[in-house]
């Protein structure tokens, strides 16, 4: 199935200004060209293509968000604690091809077997086992 990863540029931005909140003053245009609009796209790209093969293509923008954020802090912790790289805007783009390999470090199997949306569990979800360990 093909993806417009159009539709997925803004939650992208939005995910990396969640994880690196010192971008959170720059518009997203100004951190697409900091990036590099190519450098950035080909982020999108594969985080895109990573997320789709792992978890198919029917998320909704919450779900996408929430799976692009835990890819995001695996890839964070990846690069942090095993690579020992600071994590910048440019880091973080320059090794997106990294994600798959992050995130099976942090959970073994889950995108090879399709399973990674289940690694975000769904508000209403959460909300009923916060009021049951209440």
């Amino acid at each position: 199935m093909e993806v417009n990863t159009l539709d997925y540029e803004a939650i992208f931005l939005q995910a990396l200004k969640e994880l690196l909140p010192s971008l959170t003053r720059y518009t997203d245009k100004q951190l697409v060209s900091k990036a590099g609009k190519e450098k950035f796209e080909e982020g999108v790209c594969q985080m895109v293509d990573f997320v789709v093969r792992s978890c198919g293509s029917d998320l909704n923008k919450n779900e996408c968000y929430a799976i692009f954020m835990q890819v995001f802090k695996c890839l964070v912790d990846y690069m942090s604690k095993t690579l020992q790289i600071p994590v910048t805007l440019h880091t973080v783009i320059n090794n997106t091809h990294l994600m798959p390999f992050a995130t099976n470090m942090a959970f073994p199997g889950y995108a090879d077997s399709g399973l990674l949306k289940t690694i975000v569990a769904p508000r209403s979800l959460t909300a009923i086992a916060l009021k049951r360990a209440s």
